[in-house]
């Protein structure tokens, strides 16, 4: 197996990465409208994708607007 030595923390450094040739990634298909047409994005149907999502945070007290937020996610897996 392959492995690369490059590493990106950001969308904008991985789309450069491909464009330039150096590979391919996974991203969420809310890059498709960031990007200039020159990519091929291929969506994954079988089986579909998928992610889980954690609503986390840290302990003790939090400000009304924390409060308003949390309180405003969906009843997600909560982590407090």
């Amino acid at each position: 197996m392959l492995h690369s030595t490059l590493e990106a923390r950001n969308t904008t450094a991985l789309l450069a990465f491909v464009r330039a040739g150096l590979g391919a990634t996974i991203l969420p298909e809310s890059t498709i409208r960031d990007t200039d047409g020159s990519l091929l994005f291929i969506k994954p149907g079988d089986p579909p994708g998928f992610r889980h999502l954690y609503k986390i945070r840290q302990p003790g007290r939090h400000s009304p607007v924390v409060e308003v937020f949390w309180n405003s996610l969906p009843n997600l897996a909560t982590f407090t």
